[in-house]
């Protein structure tokens, strides 16, 4: 499993496989307070990534927003989906 995430992050690069997983974990957090958790997080963390573009980044990249907003989808649907079984 370890190698499947070595190739992925050397495929990608490390920092959009941090903006994934990152952003992923900040939704599933605001998954834990209900419903209006699960529409203000994802929200809160696309801005925070556009924040992080625009302020501390040398550079804007497209990809790091798109990789947040695939990461907050993900997470979205895995919440989703488990509050629909249990």
């Amino acid at each position: 499993m370890m190698e499947f995430f070595n190739k992925l992050a050397s495929k990608i690069g490390v920092d959009k496989f941090l903006h994934l997983f990152l952003s992923g974990w900040l939704t599933q957090i605001g998954a834990l307070f209900g419903t209006l958790g699960m529409i203000i997080a994802p929200i809160a963390v696309l801005v925070l990534g556009l924040a992080k573009e625009l302020f501390l980044d040398n550079k804007f990249e497209w990809k790091d927003m798109l990789f947040n907003l695939i990461g907050c989808s993900i997470a979205t649907i895995i919440s989703i989906v488990l509050c629909l079984i249990f």
